[in-house]
């Protein structure tokens, strides 16, 4: 798909526009209109929810809809905070020590800070932004934890570099689980080595993608976060769910 020239109006909602906007003080929409997606639901064209379904190679979104078909697993629904961005609530991030056999050992690590460390500048689960990104304190507590492992490659993972990892180092790396608050109790997200140190570069390049805020707050589960998942945006009932993804490939 090609512009002929530049986008009109200049302030655009991303690329596509799924986040809630109109018209009025409080809106998210940088043009100060409906979102598509909030215009398709006003003119009764489809339902108020979607999914995202997203792999390496591209991913799958379906309007209207959940998606139930890429769901890999049961789906765990947190409440949203409020309706602009999707902005669920963070409690914890905890560290599972890897089993060596392609799994996670529990009880999992907290990093032990407060939720408001994870919420101040709010928590929002965003397809826009690439990585996760963590405030600065969570960050560089994370990268402590991780440290004291003492796995091959730390320095090169977390300093921005693209490095060649053979399977069974990749594997060495913990799990994370990104704790959220549910509609009955906690949220646990699991995330693999392999979410978080995705490839890239091809030939088994891998590199972190996490990085700090240099906002100083806010948390921001991106699109290496959401990889891991089908995410069920179920604006009927004000909630975004989470399921083990079985997302097609091709």
């Amino acid at each position: 798909m090609k512009a002929p020239g530049e986008l009109q109006p200049k302030q655009v909602d991303g690329i596509m526009g799924f986040a809630y906007g109109g018209p009025g003080q409080g809106s998210v929409s940088s043009a100060g209109e409906y979102t598509p997606f909030e215009a398709w639901v006003r003119a009764g064209q489809i339902a108020n929810l979607f999914s995202l379904c997203l792999h390496s190679e591209g991913g799958t979104v379906v309007l209207g809809g959940a998606g139930a078909e890429y769901n890999n697993g049961a789906v765990q629904y947190a409440p949203l905070v409020s309706e602009s961005y999707y902005v669920v609530e963070m409690m914890d991030l905890q560290v599972c020590a890897s089993d060596g056999s392609g799994g996670y050992t529990t009880p999992c690590a907290s990093l032990g800070l407060v939720a408001s460390v994870y919420n101040e500048g709010q928590a929002i689960v965003d397809s826009g932004t690439t990585g996760i990104v963590l405030p600065d304190l969570a960050y560089s507590d994370l990268q402590a934890k991780i440290q004291e492992l003492g796995l091959p490659y730390f320095d090169e993972m977390f300093g921005d570099y693209c490095t060649a990892m053979a399977a069974d180092q990749l594997s060495g790396y913990p799990y994370l689980n990104f704790v959220l608050t549910g509609e009955t109790g906690e949220v646990n997200l699991y995330l693999s080595p392999l979410d978080y140190l995705g490839d890239c570069a091809a030939g088994g390049y891998f590199g972190s993608a996490i990085s700090g805020s240099h906002a100083q707050d806010g948390t921001i589960l991106g699109d290496s976060f959401m990889k891991a998942f089908n995410v069920v945006f179920d604006r009927v009932n004000s909630r975004v769910g989470f399921a083990p993804s079985a997302c097609p490939t091709s």
